[in-house]
């Protein structure tokens, strides 16, 4: 079947999970945040969520505080303290805070 991955369309087995995508694209799990059809799911659905026809999903990886992620917050006009991690992707942002993820659109 074909699913767009990040904007490219890609072919994966029929049934296959958001799991089974992340290794079939070799990423490592650990600092991931996937959005599947413009929801953002949990880890712990990955395994468990299949991907259908014409799925759309986003995947991103966080980066720590430091430079790179402040100025990814900054182009959002968002400071971003040490333990906070964030992530972007053309004009959208996502910052976890501890247990709480935010999905930020720049318009």
């Amino acid at each position: 079947m074909k699913i767009v991955v990040n904007g490219e369309e890609r072919e994966i087995e029929d049934g296959a999970t958001v799991s089974r995508l992340v290794s079939l694209l070799d990423l490592k799990s650990d600092r991931l945040a996937i959005e599947l059809n413009v929801r953002i799911l949990r880890k712990g659905d990955w395994d468990s969520t299949e991907l259908a026809e014409a799925d759309r999903v986003e995947i991103v990886s966080f980066v720590g505080g430091g430079a790179a992620g402040s100025q990814r917050g900054a182009a959002f006009g968002l400071e971003l303290e040490p333990e906070e991690r964030c992530a972007g992707f053309a004009d959208t942002f996502y910052l976890l805070r501890k247990d709480v993820q935010l999905r930020i659109d720049r318009t």
